[in-house]
């Protein structure tokens, strides 16, 4: 009894200090809180003004292939004209093929910069190719020399779906709320019902004695205070509601980063927003819920993504069409 009276009051002792401990635990929850809130803040900045140089950029493009296909019937025609036309020479179509050229080559080096598109740039070198080879100009041979190292290195970038991925993330974030918690911390505590000691059988009861009724007394109150179990399993984290709202905002938060680093091109932002994503997936959500599994199934499929270290340079073939231009303008005006 003294031992159990002792242990007793050793653990009020450890409850009157909870309280502070919890206070404490509220102020870094609340510090963290205020954080995550400016991080966020900073981010959805960040997300805006992506979206909108996003679609500004699709918008120019889509205006731009429109251009490129009028330009091209446009100075096809006004080919056919100058052929048609009496004392027309060839140099002036060659100037003509040669500007049709250099305005493809701009293109091509506006989309791998800006928006690191290798498709539409891969395009582009193309036609400013094709354009240059019917000038039959051999000024021009050592601009497509460099143009066909271009042009392979373009075909060397895997094909990203970017689009297909942003919209893949974008899903994500928006399961984020239903996703169920590993480890739910409870509405409400209640402790277990001590154990009753066994009754003795009725053919003993004749035989127990003051002494024995004295150990059953005090083994009964020890079972009730102190319990032993056997536990090998790895403690798992229990979050409150305002911590699981944390949690959710950082793992949000987390996929915009991924999002808006697959839409810049920055590929190892990429990788390492998703490898987070994941970390706080399987340390704060239940793995074996089907919408985490397939949460963490969609992830691996991304970061499986074969992606490109880097946009290869491909301003060589426009530096040189324009010198090369600046030295027939120069050769023209001295005659």
């Amino acid at each position: 009894a003294i031992a159990a009276a002792g242990y007793v009051w050793t653990e009020v002792q450890k409850l009157q200090v909870l309280p502070q401990q919890m206070q404490a635990g509220a102020v870094q929850t609340q510090q963290l809180r205020s954080e995550t809130e400016q991080q966020l803040t900073r981010l959805a900045a960040r997300a805006t003004v992506s979206d909108a140089t996003v679609t500004e950029l699709q918008e120019v493009v889509a205006g731009e292939v429109v251009a490129l296909a009028e330009l091209s019937l446009s100075v096809d025609q006004l080919g056919e004209q100058l052929d048609a036309l009496s004392g027309s020479d060839r140099s002036r179509r060659n100037r003509f093929l040669r500007a049709e050229a250099l305005y493809y080559l701009r293109v091509a080096n506006a989309r791998a910069r800006l928006a690191s598109d290798a498709e539409v740039a891969l395009t582009a070198l193309e036609l400013a190719d094709e354009k240059l080879r019917e000038t039959g100009d051999p000024e021009v041979a050592a601009v497509r020399e460099v143009l066909a190292g271009e042009i392979t290195a373009l075909k060397a970038i895997p094909d990203i779906d970017v689009t297909g991925m942003a919209f893949s993330l974008q899903s994500l974030a928006a399961q984020i709320d239903t996703w169920p918690l590993r480890n739910p911390a409870p509405q409400r505590f209640s402790g277990e019902s001590p154990e009753s000691p066994p009754e003795p059988a009725a053919d003993d009861a004749v035989d127990t004695d003051a002494w024995s009724r004295f150990r059953a007394s005090v083994e009964s109150v020890f079972r009730s205070i102190v319990k032993v179990r056997e536990n090998t399993d790895a403690p798992a984290v229990q979050l409150s509601q305002a911590q699981h709202a944390l949690v959710i905002e950082s793992v949000r938060g987390e996929v915009q980063v991924a999002r808006l680093a697959l839409v810049t091109g920055e590929y190892d932002l990429f990788g390492q927003a998703l490898q987070r994503i994941e970390t706080q997936l399987q340390s704060y959500f239940d793995a074996g819920d089907r919408a985490v599994a397939a949460a963490l199934a969609t992830l691996t499929e991304l970061a499986a993504v074969d992606r490109p270290a880097a946009m290869p340079d491909i301003s060589g073939s426009l530096t040189l069409l324009l010198d090369a231009d600046d030295a027939a303008d120069a050769a023209t005006d001295a005659q």
